[in-house]
């Protein structure tokens, strides 16, 4: 299986900053690495979309490596 780097667009505020104990942070990196698998399953080399949700925009994008 082919390394898969998973690129996405966060907020710039420190207090956004990747901490590895926040739940929401271990939950959101669970959630990606299914995403990239999902994608690796099915072909796809490159992968990017954009989603809103209230007032902000998400972007996000899987790349095989």
């Amino acid at each position: 299986m082919s390394k898969l780097n998973l690129y996405y667009l966060k907020p710039s505020s420190s207090k956004n900053l990747y901490s590895p104990d926040d739940p929401d942070e271990l939950r959101r990196e669970e959630l990606c690495l299914q995403l990239a698998e999902n994608l690796h399953d099915l072909g796809v080399s490159d992968f990017s979309r954009e989603t809103r949700t209230g007032n902000a925009r998400f972007i996000i994008r899987v790349v095989r490596a």
